[in-house]
């Protein structure tokens, strides 16, 4: 994935949307499988079924508790903001599992695919 690519996709998922669940169902491979679609943008545990095994996240409020931060991973850490906390999660997650470093196995553990 090109980087711009995937900064315009990041920017898109900080708000809870079904147009920004069906990006990360595409770009990560259709994740969700046969069962399809999840609301991961919307729902807390449906963000965290895109979280690797043994990988780190850290969230909070911020701006007088209306946004929400995420961060995720070390070596590469990542973060991300959104308007609901799944959304911030889910775009924190993104962002790690689409990082070159990820995708490149430079990252121990981590199987990624990811749709070019």
């Amino acid at each position: 994935m090109k980087p711009e690519l995937r900064d315009r996709v990041i920017t898109q998922l900080r708000q809870s949307s079904r147009k920004a669940d069906m990006l990360i169902e595409r770009y990560l491979g259709f994740p969700g499988g046969t069962g399809g679609c999840l609301r991961y943008t919307q729902d807390v545990e449906a963000a965290l079924t895109l979280l690797p095994d043994s990988v780190h996240f850290l969230c909070g409020r911020f701006e007088e508790g209306r946004l929400f931060w995420c961060d995720v991973g070390f070596r590469p850490q990542v973060q991300a903001w959104g308007e609901t906390m799944a959304a911030a999660m889910a775009g924190a997650i993104f962002a790690y599992r689409t990082h070159p470093d990820v995708v490149n196995g430079r990252v121990m553990g981590i199987q990624t695919t990811l749709k070019q």
